[in-house]
């Protein structure tokens, strides 16, 4: 009986020490399954937002528009990293997550309009993606000035009767309720966002650059939005132009090296918050 108990302990400790070794020889993930090395956080780690998704691009649909078209209430579509050459149309109540903000990129031509249009949307969501306009005349390098904030009406209304045509932004947000979280909006041939007429938008970190305009545009007779902690730089008009009597609140965001004003607040009874 000693020897058998012993034969099986034996059996054990070595069973033991192979499912030790197994587990010892799991390597931990590289770096490189996060994203490029030396991005930004943002671009290495994955989407926190993500869970349980609806529909996955490319795996169940070619194209991500085709699973906006198909998405139903409270639909949650994931894109996998790569480039998608198309424009997007967002369907109300529908959540559209890039997996990696950097390594997803959604690109159009200038000509064909906006990359991302929010319209008539009572709930949408977008996260962790980039946008941006393919042959664009965006700017590479503007010799921006010091001035980070602007509450000068008659001054930014001569500056804006003296610019060109306003031309189609990257992403364009109107008459909606929506955000736009951890997103880059960069190369347009006009303004990186426009937001225009929406009852409650939130833009949150996201960077905003090299596009031939404004960073943000944000226009509209008593609409309500907020900007909180994105960056503004680069771009050939103002960092954040505020037009209209706008409402909201614009706070925590970086504006550098733009060609005019980091922050202007074009309209003497806007009431649009922007605390230091």
């Amino acid at each position: 009986m000693m020897g058998r108990g012993t034969s099986i302990g034996r059996a054990s400790r070595v069973a033991f020490v192979v499912v030790l070794m197994l587990l010892l020889d799991r390597s931990p993930p590289s770096e490189a399954s996060e994203g490029p090395i030396g991005t930004p956080p943002a671009a290495r780690n994955p989407n926190p937002l993500v869970a349980h998704p609806d529909s996955v691009v490319p795996r169940d649909y070619n194209t991500i528009q085709d699973a906006i078209d198909a998405g139903w209430k409270d639909t949650v579509i994931l894109v996998r990293p790569g480039e998608y050459r198309e424009s997007l149309t967002l369907k109300d109540n529908v959540t559209l997550l890039g997996e990696f903000r950097d390594t997803v990129t959604v690109v159009s031509d200038a000509t064909a309009g906006p990359v991302l249009t929010i319209s008539g949307c009572s709930v949408g969501e977008v996260s962790y993606i980039t946008f941006r306009h393919a042959g664009s005349g965006a700017l590479s390098s503007p010799e921006g000035d010091d001035v980070s904030l602007r509450r000068d009406p008659q001054e930014a209304e001569e500056q804006d009767d003296e610019a060109a045509p306003e031309r189609d932004p990257v992403v364009l947000i109107a008459n909606s309720a929506a955000s736009l979280r951890d997103c880059v909006v960069r190369g347009g041939a006009g303004s990186g966002l426009i937001v225009r007429d929406c009852s409650e938008v939130v833009v949150e970190r996201c960077v905003l650059s090299d596009n031939a305009e404004h960073g943000i545009r944000y226009e509209g007779d008593g609409v309500e939005a907020e900007f909180r902690s994105n960056t503004c730089g680069n771009n050939g008009g103002h960092g954040i132009h505020v037009c209209g009597m706008a409402g909201g609140m614009v706070e925590g965001n970086v504006c550098r090296g733009n060609a005019r004003t980091g922050i202007v607040v074009a309209h003497k009874h806007a009431e649009v918050r922007v605390p230091y």
